[in-house]
């Protein structure tokens, strides 16, 4: 990679991991399922994106 961007025929990869806001969750709460979300899309290889199910928060109510 150079100063002005990718070298030629380089590609660049993104995963993303969703995680919505409802009702009484704080935003903490929020940036630690999306970040669960996102280490669940790496996991699955690379260009993905992962939705937080809510699973998490299911289990500790």
């Amino acid at each position: 990679m150079t100063d002005e961007g990718p070298e030629p025929g380089s590609m660049i990869t993104v995963s993303v991991g969703v995680a919505a806001y409802q009702g009484s969750r704080d935003a903490e709460e929020v940036v630690r399922d999306a970040d669960r979300a996102l280490y669940r899309a790496k996991a699955l290889g690379r260009n993905r994106t992962a939705l937080d199910d809510g699973s998490a928060a299911s289990a500790a109510s």
